[in-house]
């Protein structure tokens, strides 16, 4: 009886690895998969052209590391905070000037929540709709105090503003407002704020994969780590200090656009998303 019973489980363990067999044999790869297959085999090239404001990974300031528990001491919302803190706090914040919001946003964290409470994705026709101009950088006192917005009162903008709205929110908190701009072999452009700790480099903007913690040991890890997550598979890339084109991008009244600082061929369309 215990032989039958062997022989039994060895048949079936024998089928299922016939079974795994035939279907690896006759396998075949998505489209999707064996491109995600040939761009992790392609390098992702930092561009050299030169700019005042072109720098490089080594030149972005180490911030001490955050912890995932946080605590708010000061301000008008003085309380301990848990996980989910930063976006009540960050609902909250529509209702002060742009000033204030700044003043109360400390970590990536709270940033983040800032801008996934707050802002969202209005498509590739959000600046010319919202400013007249097809590719619109605006300040982050223009968007905070914006008069495009959703229905349900978020401010209506792009990749830029996610990235230039993390830069403003964090500048006063050490963080060197250090922008990621990337291309893909479509044209393509996108574009995200940037940020160093002990742990590594970390991104944040308007879209799910641009908000990445820092654990990318270098830029173009981090530049493929967004690549991969939102299917744009990013090619090339250059890094931005946005204080040394628009030292006032945060309350300006200008287009803060680095795009006259191109990553690519200068006569070459916007193609962002």
């Amino acid at each position: 009886m215990k032989r039958n019973h062997k022989m039994k489980k060895y048949a079936r363990i024998t089928a299922s690895l016939v079974a795994v067999s035939l279907a690896s044999c006759f396998y075949r790869p998505s489209p999707e998969e064996l491109r995600l297959q040939a761009y992790l085999k392609t390098p992702i090239v930092e561009n050299s052209h030169q700019s005042m404001a072109v720098i490089s990974e080594c030149d972005i300031a180490e911030m001490p590391s955050q912890n995932e528990k946080m605590y708010f001491t000061h301000g008008p919302f003085e309380e301990q905070i848990d996980e989910q803190a930063p976006f009540l706090k960050a609902r909250r914040l529509r209702d002060l000037d742009y000033c204030a919001a700044i003043d109360n946003v400390h970590t990536p964290a709270e940033a983040t929540a800032y801008i996934q409470q707050n802002m969202t994705h209005g498509g590739d026709m959000a600046d010319g709709e919202c400013y007249g101009n097809v590719d619109y950088w605006a300040s982050f006192k223009i968007m905070h105090e914006s008069r495009f917005k959703d229905a349900e009162g978020r401010i209506i903008d792009d990749c830029d503003g996610g990235a230039l709205a993390a830069a403003a929110l964090l500048q006063d908190n050490g963080y060197p407002p250090v922008f990621i701009m990337m291309n893909n072999e479509e044209n393509e452009s996108h574009v995200v704020f940037a940020y160093r700790t002990p742990e590594g480099y970390g991104s944040l903007g308007m879209r799910n994969s641009d908000i990445n913690p820092p654990c990318s040991k270098s830029i173009t890890d981090l530049v493929r780590t967004i690549g991969t997550r939102s299917k744009h598979y990013f090619t090339s890339y250059r890094l931005y200090d946005m204080s040394k084109i628009f030292p006032d991008f945060a309350e300006n009244d200008k287009n803060n656009d680095l795009l006259p600082f191109p990553i690519m061929n200068p006569a070459a369309p916007f193609g962002g998303y």
